[in-house]
């Protein structure tokens, strides 16, 4: 619906560009986001905490490893969120 082959046709990306998520956890083992996770924080324990073209799982938005993620993790089990764990983890990102 967006038409991303269209822009892909233009430019695929140069810069890697990190995005901090701050949720309650990613899949660490996900086979298409192998390899783009950079040092994250779980900040409920206090400790280290869809790839493209792969021809793995369904195609994501970026392309290749132009992205990284950066997990940061602030939700409990319970799904609760401490205002200041989320505080801790927007500075640090």
């Amino acid at each position: 619906m967006i038409n991303l082959p269209y822009a892909w046709s233009y430019t695929i990306g140069t810069d890697v560009v990190t995005i901090a998520v701050i949720d309650s956890g990613v899949d660490l083992l996900h086979e298409d986001l192998y390899g783009i996770f950079v040092d994250g924080y779980e900040f409920i324990e206090n400790d280290n905490a869809a790839l493209t073209n792969n021809y793995r799982g369904v195609a994501g938005v970026t392309w290749g490893q132009t992205v990284k993620i950066m997990p940061l993790k602030v939700s409990g089990s319970d799904g609760t969120i401490k205002d200041s764990n989320f505080a801790k983890a927007v500075v640090y990102a």
